[in-house]
């Protein structure tokens, strides 16, 4: 179901909210944005398909995303270049983003598990200095020593 900015909501329960952004239709899905209920910084993290999907999955299971203030938008960058202007401007934050973090392109189209912790990690630490997440969270400060290990 799309709401009036060409969005789909995927769990409306959740905190933050979790939305599945859309060009035209919902099944031309070019990412997602996390809305916390608590005014903080606007990210934007971008990558490929795989990786933006894989990167979702692990922020879905956090437990600290229950911690989180502002918004955090992942968008699929092949997706974005065949959008319009017009309908990138209906997705992006009238204020724009606070910092944008582009994770590596991977030329055979998979990634391997050492790069999804490499991605994974490079993200988390991003939404950390940013001020998305407590920076003490265990889940998170866990999973990026685990990555390190």
């Amino acid at each position: 179901m799309l709401n009036d900015n060409n969005t789909s909501v995927v769990a409306a329960a959740s905190t933050p909210q979790v939305t599945a952004l859309s060009a035209t239709s919902p099944t031309r899905r070019i990412g997602f944005r996390y809305s916390a209920n608590r005014p903080g910084p606007t990210g934007l993290i971008t990558g490929f398909g795989l990786t933006v999907d894989t990167l979702h999955d692990t922020l879905r299971a956090l437990p600290a995303l229950e911690s989180m203030d502002g918004d955090l938008f992942l968008i699929c960058l092949e997706a974005v270049d065949r959008m319009t202007v017009d309908q990138l401007q209906k997705i992006a934050p009238n204020k724009g983003f606070d910092d944008i973090l582009f994770l590596p392109a991977r030329t055979n189209g998979q990634t391997s598990k050492q790069s999804r912790q490499h991605d994974n990690n490079a993200a988390l630490r991003f939404c950390l200095r940013l001020g998305l997440f407590p920076s003490d969270h265990a889940d998170i400060t866990a999973l990026i020593d685990e990555a390190q290990g």
